[in-house]
């Protein structure tokens, strides 16, 4: 199973004023704020997409999870079915203590995307702006499954996207 992280969450800060200007502003923590229960979540929504609808300047049809599920090891989650094993899902460990399933570690309070089986298929956390300002945006990623290879991330603003492929950290 591969797994790819946010470590330290994406997290969306909302800046009033000029650009560089963080005035007392409100904190979109993607970790700190997952529902297993409600999706969209505010301003998050789970979901997928096809990758091949996801390059710079397309627009991608954007399909919400309608499952959730709390795994026995306490894993909580939205996916294509309501199954820790099932592809594409957003995961979240909100269990006090890192998790690890096979070669797959949940660390606490760890944020977690894993790509379909097939071809193409991805796993997205989407933010949407609640109102018209400047945002800024900050993240770490990293693959957290032991074996196999990374997958890639996309970080997609608009129409703008730009790809880091998953490398170890």
């Amino acid at each position: 199973m591969r797994k790819l992280a946010i470590r330290c969450a994406a997290v969306a800060m909302l800046l009033a004023g000029g650009i560089g200007q963080a005035l007392a502003g409100t904190v979109y923590n993607a970790a700190a704020d997952f529902s297993p229960t409600s999706n969209p979540n505010g301003v998050w929504s789970y979901g997928s997409a096809t990758l091949s609808n996801l390059t710079a300047g397309t627009t991608y049809t954007f399909s919400a999870y309608t499952n959730n599920f709390t795994d026995a090891s306490g894993i909580q989650g939205w996916g294509a079915a309501a199954s820790l094993a099932s592809t594409p899902s957003v995961t979240f460990n909100p269990t006090g203590s890192a998790v690890t399933l096979g070669t797959v570690v949940w660390a606490l309070s760890e944020l977690a995307f894993h790509p379909g089986s097939g071809a193409g298929s991805v796993s997205i956390v989407e933010f949407t702006a609640p109102t018209t300002s400047y945002y800024a945006v900050a993240s770490k990623w990293q693959t957290d499954d032991t074996t196999g290879p990374a997958s890639p991330v996309l970080l997609r603003m608009g129409l703008t996207a730009s790809w880091e492929q998953g490398n170890r950290i």
